[in-house]
């Protein structure tokens, strides 16, 4: 076991400071250095663009900035914005939205350029702004926002108007409800008018908002109609949006200033996730710097907030019970609500047996994620994997566990009778298959971070390990007594926790603590008389001791207690004559720790107040990344030509016009400088000379060596980069194969059937058939990805990264938390913040192989296709530590930079929470990718980027942060505490369900020192053997079948004594099974036909070509190729789930109206494909 971080605090801030920006300056280095080389590479002319196409930004400022101003407004670069963000930060301090007002304003009045018109003033300042209060780095300020217009009032007044989109979920809710607001400073800022909806607009706006809720996506609050129809009043500016969905609203149709029927996406997750949901967060805002900023006619969201709690208040709010009700917690089963067939529950709602929520943080939780008992993982038939989502009853809403072996364990009972703490995983391996009940699941360890971050009430603390040594402490100070033995890393036999008690006067040690509220009268005066008469025996007494947590076995109907834990009832309870009346007194489980203490003199504290459910969400995930089709090579194979497999090498072989290899598609046209030959790609094929672009009209076909506004032979303005050609892919992939010296052409080179991207690039084919080479699949920007779950890391040893200590000194690890010379493989250290661990286990594709992999492309393609030197030089995964990567989040536009330093068997990767916090992610099941650096470099181009809504910027590195400042990551991570100790008063407070702002114990979180001379620093309360020590793929992801899993998943559910299986197999139906049945059938009588060969899409079977089967099936052949047309939607997808749904009415108590609609679901489905699909034989009915 590991020593505590007990130095971590008291080192040398200096110390820290030097090694941190030591730290840094290796990382910018390294990455300057990978400029450098790739841009020589693609000074080549061999890309689309002739230098790296992901720009650098060192600070908040200058991403905020750039984001914006490369993509849509080129007359503010070198404009000094980013400079003015920083003047505004020392002003007003990093991160501060006033930062991001004053900037939107002052843009849009001028301060930096002259704008023609108001309108893209506006436009420029309000995507600044939002860039900045969303990290600069999310796709937000670029798709999050379509338009921003000044319109008309019906006044002839003009006011503001802000079009917004789907890509605005990617701000979150606050940033999303804010952009309003600073729109809203922007309109004052350049003298416009409010937005004067009329009465029919502000109705359009509570129809709309209800429908998408409705209609389209259930969000995390519904708001009223009252309540949209009261912000629609209100707001001074207009938001609104660009039809996202095929549905018409339902009502308020046809408005004048309305331009659209269809229901606007973007608009209803503003009034949905951010204005209703974040209004306290504006009102805060409003008291705080309102009136500075000269927002004070926002105190109408006062007004609302009011109309809000009126609303949705209970109607028995004048109860006498209510303050007492409000001050506890009362629990909750929304975490139920979206049960899936496989992903078993843990625990219903505050039912006993369920997990402990205990306060502490280890190496590996936090920003959102729990720890676990390594035992509990293993006894759950490991469902809950390292990595595992589960969503949660409180204080969050989902976490991913990982293993932490210094909290308690699960108690099982075996089918002997045997009652046992289970603590280690290989034990519980060894009774899995004899376990009969899970009597209790052991801790959840949740850092205090997650109830500052959610918001939420503390429970009360159980009385555990390190409440009572800080009581103990507390005493030997006070009463200045000296103990002589230090009880922090063991525990004090009976005889001393009796001791401790009796001479400081401090509650009974933890361990020697029971669960005395959790049995009834009646079990506990059972074991009190068997006590008594000094026989443990009988029914009612073993179920007292189970409901206490006592280990104990059964041997011939004797009840054997171990001799500690029957020392310590003794001695608690003291069954004597003295004690009767007491004892008879008895009336409910309240008073019986009161009665204990009234016997023995000696204090007992509670041993669980709360009790959690949880569910399994996601399965953990660490996987090579494909795109649709899998291709390996961003080139068109032709819709038909490649056939269903998307082959190059069948487009190779293709022949068109009695020519081989010939397929006509779209694509980009440039043409040599030298020879004046077209090529599709950056450079001429036949002289190698670098090409230009040309451009041609989409009507008349005239081409044009410069871009103009329009055609000057027909006048039409459609001119673009690409047009349809036939593309003779037999030369070219004959060309790639002779430059590279390949001689023969793979069976499979899998590509896409056309470009997605706005003018057509293509990749040259030679960086395919190197991908193909090394097994490699291409991403839709022309990079490599691995995907892997986000799990948090403070510190780690070198023995669970498989890193030898040696190389870890290389990498700049000197010295453990404590200050100590790094010299042993099993001391810990506190993780760099960029450093992060990789997957390596063998249940996956290891992102160790894989990179290992990209790497030699990379290689290859430098030597090979650059004519330059190898960069990486790897022969294994060992080779790969200290390799730069870059990290990027699906709903983002930007990446940050990190470095491999390990390895870990567990599907996921482990970083500094502020590096995930960095990428605008937490740890709540979220997935990311990571690519290697140079592969980014040199591969990743906009041009290949899908010209569409959201494809043109999200999930595309478009930036990139290469040093990490933790006063600019999502502030999420700054709430987690960093230190390795709570205080006293801490625990005590808990019990008084306080907020984490009304504590009056101070907790050193993140926020306090992330503007300090050591913002990185982090301590940790609960130590960890081993962070491998959990099992690394659940069982979800083990079982094949569905019918395998579901049965898995419900009989767990009955081991579980925290679960009410027949519940858990109703939610299931209702839940996953009827509504899919339900659904499946619904889209087999709507669905389409599918050729097999060309992929042809019918809306019905094609009448040519018809044949009837003997079975009475129609077959169709299809009108383009003469393939077999097919339904795309078949018998076995729709009844999937009967079969186990037919089971689970059988086996378990369901309702009659679910049994019902189950029975009526299945007639269903024999009248339409009937009872057997086997034809009856004669041989049945003989003998």
């Amino acid at each position: 076991m590991e020593s505590k971080p007990s130095k971590i605090l008291q080192r040398s801030s200096r110390g820290l400071r030097m090694n941190i920006e030591k730290y840094f300056k290796q990382i910018e280095k390294e990455t300057d250095e990978a400029y450098e080389i790739a841009n020589e590479a693609r000074s080549k002319s061999k890309d689309p663009e002739q230098e790296v196409d992901i720009p650098r930004a060192q600070d908040l400022p200058e991403k905020a900035s750039s984001l914006v101003i490369a993509a849509q407004f080129p007359e503010l670069e070198g404009q000094g914005v980013a400079a003015r963000i920083r003047e505004l930060e020392d002003e007003y301090g990093k991160n501060d939205e006033r930062v991001a007002f004053s900037v939107a304003k002052e843009i849009a009045q001028g301060e930096f350029y002259d704008f023609e018109e108001t309108q893209r003033g506006c436009d420029a300042g309000i995507r600044v702004g939002v860039s900045y209060m969303t990290g600069g780095i999310t796709t937000a300020p670029l798709e999050g926002i379509g338009d921003i217009r000044v319109r008309e009032n019906d006044d002839g007044s003009e006011y503001l108007a802000v079009f917004y989109s789907g890509p605005i979920r990617s701000a979150g809710g606050t940033a999303s409800a804010m952009s309003v607001l600073l729109a809203d400073y922007v309109r004052i800022g350049v003298d416009l008018d409010p937005f004067k909806p009329s009465e029919t607009i502000v109705k359009r706006y509570g129809a709309e908002v209800e429908d998408y809720y409705n209609r389209v996506t259930a969000k995390q609050y519904n708001p009223t109609r009252e309540e949209t129809e009261f912000i629609a009043e209100n707001v001074p500016i207009e938001v609104t949006g660009s039809p996202t969905e095929q549905l018409d609203v339902s009502n308020y149709k046809d408005l004048e200033r309305v331009e659209t029927n269809r229901i606007r996406g973007g608009m209803c997750l503003v009034y949905l996730d951010g204005l209703p949901l974040k209004a306290p967060k504006i009102e805060k805002r409003i008291e705080k710097w309102g009136n500075e900023f000269g927002l004070e006619h926002w105190d109408w969201v006062e007004e609302y907030l009011e109309l809000q709690k009126e609303i949705h208040s209970d109607e028995d709010e004048e109860d006498e019970e209510d303050d007492e009700k409000d001050k506890k917690y009362t629990p909750s089963d929304k975490y139920l609500g979206s049960l899936t067939a496989g992903r078993p529950v843990l625990g219903h709602p505050g039912e006993k047996g369920g997990f402990r929520p205990r306060y502490g943080h280890s190496r590996t939780n936090g920003l959102a994620a729990v720890s676990f008992h390594p035992a509990t993982m293993e006894i759950t038939e490991r469902f809950a994997a390292t990595g595992t989502q589960f969503k949660i009853e409180y204080p969050g809403k989902a976490t991913v566990g990982t293993p932490t072996d210094s909290i308690h364990p699960p108690v099982v009972r075996l089918e002997d009778g045997t009652v046992e703490k289970v603590e280690t995983r290989e034990r519980a391996r060894e009774i899995e298959n004899i376990v009969d009940e899970i009597v209790f699941l052991g801790d959840m360890l949740v850092t205090y971070g997650e109830f500052v971050e959610n918001g939420k009430k503390l429970l009360p603390s159980p009385y555990v390990e390190e409440w009572w040594e800080k009581e103990l402490e507390q005493e030997l100070e006070e009463q200045n007594v000296k103990l002589g033995r230090d009880f922090s890393e063991r525990t004090p036999s009976p005889e001393e926790a009796f001791k401790i008690s009796e001479k400081l006067g401090i509650p009974l040690h933890p361990k020697w603590t029971y669960h005395w509220r959790e049995t009834s009268v009646e079990r506990f005066k059972a074991l009190y008389r068997s006590l008594n008469d000094g026989e443990m025996e009988g029914k009612k007494t073993k179920k007292a001791l189970e409901d206490l947590l006592i280990e104990h076995q059964v041997e011939e109907n004797e009840i054997k207690v171990k001799e500690n834990d029957l020392k310590v009832l003794e001695k608690l309870l003291r069954p004597d004559q003295e004690n009767q009346e007491l004892f008879e007194d008895l009336e409910s489980s309240s008073d019986i720790p009161e009665f204990i203490e009234q016997v023995s003199g000696i204090e007992v504290r509670e041993q669980a107040p709360h009790y959690l459910g949880a569910r399994m969400g996601r399965p953990e995930k660490a996987e090579k990344r494909t795109i649709k089709g899998d291709p390996q090579l961003l080139f068109p194979c032709g819709k038909e030509a490649g056939g269903r497999m998307r082959n190059l090498a069948a487009s190779y072989s293709q022949k068109m016009h009695s020519e081989q290899g010939i397929v006509k598609e779209r694509i980009l046209h440039n043409k040599c400088t030298e020879c004046g030959d077209y090529t599709y790609f950056s450079y001429c094929i036949e002289c190698n000379a670098p090409a230009d672009p040309i451009w041609f009209c989409t009507d008349c076909g005239k081409e044009f060596d410069e871009e103009h506004d329009e055609c000057s032979k027909c006048g039409s303005e459609r001119l673009e980069r690409y047009k349809s050609a036939e593309i003779d892919v037999k030369s070219l992939v004959d060309n790639a194969m002779e430059n590279l010296g390949m001689r023969q052409l793979p069976e499979l080179l899998k590509s896409v059937r056309g470009m997605s991207g706005k003018h057509k690039h293509v990749e040259p084919i030679e960086k395919g058939l190197l991908r193909k080479k090394h097994g490699l699949y291409v991403n839709k920007d022309g990079t490599v990805r691995y995907d892997a779950t986000d799990i948090p890391m403070t510190h780690f040893k070198p023995a669970e990264i498989s890193v030898s200590v040696e190389k870890l000194k290389e990498l700049g690890y000197k010295e453990d938390v404590d200050g100590k010379p790094l010299e042993s493989p099993e001391q810990v250290l506190a993780l760099k913040p960029q450093d992060i661990i990789v997957p390596d286990g063998a249940k996956t594709t290891p992102a160790s192989d894989y990179f290992v992999k990209v790497a030699n492309f990379i290689d290859d393609l430098m030597e090979q296709f650059y004519g330059m030197d190898p960069y990486y030089d790897i022969e294994d995964k060992k080779d790969l530590v200290g390799s730069l990567v870059i990290g990027l989040a699906p709903h983002t536009s930007g990446g940050t930079v990190g470095r491999i330093i390990g390895f870990t068997d567990a599907k996921g990767i482990y970083a500094h929470p502020y590096w995930h916090a960095g990428k605008r992610r937490n740890a709540d099941g979220d997935e990311d990718a990571i690519l290697l650096l140079m592969d980014g470099l040199l591969n990743f181009s906009r041009d290949f980027l899908p010209d569409m809504t959201g494809a043109r910027t999200m999930d595309a590195p478009l930036i990139l942060s290469t040093v990490l400042n933790a006063d600019e990551v999502d502030d999420e991570a700054w709430a987690i505490e960093t230190v390795d100790e709570y205080p006293l008063s801490f625990y005590e407070e808990t019990l008084d369900y306080k907020k984490p702002w009304n504590l009056d114990t101070d907790i050193e979180i993140g926020e306090d020192i992330v503007h300090s001379d050591e913002p990185y620093r982090h301590g940790y309360t609960h130590k960890t053997t081993d962070v491998e020590n959990g099992p690394t793929q659940s069982e979800y992801v083990t079982l094949d079948e569905m019918s395998e899993k579901t049965s898995a998943q419900l009989g767990l559910g009955e081991k579980l004594k925290a679960v009410d299986e027949n519940r858990v197999a109703e939610l299931l139906l209702n839940k996953h099974f009827i509504p899919d049945i339900k659904g499946n059938l619904r889209s087999f009588s709507s669905q389409k036909m599918r050729c097999v060969d060309c992929n042809t899409k019918f809306r019905r079977v094609p009448l040519t070509n018809q044949t009837i089967a003997p079975s009475g099936k129609a077959t169709a052949e299809c009108p383009e190729c003469d393939g077999k047309v097919l339904l795309t939607i078949s018998e076995g997808t729709i009844k999937k789930y009967m079969q186990p749904s037919k089971d689970i009415i059988e086996e378990y108590e369901i309702s009659p109206y679910v049994r019902q609609q189950i029975l009526i679901l299945n007639k269903t489905l024999q009248s339409l494909f009937g009872k057997d699909n086997r034809q009856s034989g004669l041989k049945q009915f003989t003998a």
